[in-house]
C-alpha cells in the first residue's frame, strides 16, 4: 500500500468544507501537521507515529506544539 498525504490535498479540492475532511494515514512529522492545516482539514488521525515513538506525549508535542 502507498500512502501520499496529496491525496488528501487533492480530495479538498472536492469539498466544499474542508472542514470536514479528515486526512488519516502517513503523518509523521510537523511539516506533514503543516501541510494538512494548510489544506484546511478538520481533523488529522495519528496512530502509528504516536505508536511506534518511545513517548507518545513527547511525539505529540513534536506535532503539535506551537514553535517558540
Amino acid at each position: 500500500m502507498t500512502v501520499d498525504l496529496n491525496t488528501t490535498s487533492r480530495l479538498a479540492e472536492l469539498v466544499d468544507d474542508k472542514r470536514e475532511l479528515v486526512s488519516e494515514s502517513g503523518i509523521k512529522t510537523r511539516q506533514d501537521v503543516r501541510k494538512l492545516v494548510n489544506v484546511g482539514v478538520g481533523a488529522i488521525l495519528i496512530g502509528e507515529t504516536l505508536c511506534a515513538s518511545y513517548s507518545i506525549e513527547d511525539k505529540f508535542r513534536e506535532l503539535f506544539e506551537p514553535e517558540r
